[in-house]
C-alpha cells in the first residue's frame, strides 16, 4: 500500500521539478498562442501563462471563424518558440566572447530559457486536439 502511494508521489516531484526547470519555455508557448489571438483579432476569455498544478499553461479564447486561424493560433508556440531560441543561442554565443564570470552566467541563462523554448516548442495534445477537431469539422 506504501508503494503506490511512494511512486505518486515522486511522480509528482519530478513534474513540479521539470515544470519548474522549463518555466520559461512554457511561458513563451502560451505567449505565442495569446499574440496569436491578438494578431488574429480572436478574443481570448482567459490565460494562465504558468501553473503549477493541472495544465501547466493554457489560453482559453474564442472559436475562429475559418480554419487557417485554427492552425495559425494552434501552431504559433512551434514558430514563436524556435525563432525565439535561435535568437537567444546567438547572442548567448556573442555574449561567451566576453570574458569574465558575468558573461558565462548570462550566456547559460539564455541556453537556459532557449532550451526550455525549443522544449516546449512542439504543439501539446490540446494544440493538436483543437486542429483536428477544426479539421473533421471542415471537411467531414
Amino acid at each position: 500500500m506504501v508503494r503506490p502511494r511512494l511512486g505518486s508521489f515522486l511522480r509528482q516531484r519530478r513534474s513540479l521539478a521539470f515544470r519548474l526547470a522549463t518555466a520559461p519555455g512554457i511561458i513563451l508557448h502560451e505567449l505565442a498562442h495569446r499574440l496569436a489571438c491578438l494578431v488574429a483579432g480572436v478574443p481570448v476569455r482567459s490565460v494562465a501563462y504558468l501553473q503549477l498544478t493541472g495544465p501547466p499553461g493554457y489560453v482559453r479564447h474564442a472559436t475562429p471563424a475559418r480554419w487557417s486561424t485554427t492552425v495559425v493560433i494552434a501552431l504559433a508556440p512551434l514558430a514563436t518558440n524556435v525563432t525565439i531560441a535561435a535568437v537567444l543561442v546567438e547572442f548567448s554565443l556573442a555574449i561567451y566572447t566576453a570574458t569574465g564570470i558575468g558573461a558565462v552566467a548570462a550566456g547559460g541563462l539564455l541556453w537556459w530559457v532557449a532550451i526550455a523554448a525549443v522544449v516546449h516548442s512542439l504543439p501539446s495534445t490540446t494544440d493538436l486536439s483543437t486542429v483536428w477537431t477544426a479539421t473533421t469539422a471542415r471537411w467531414y
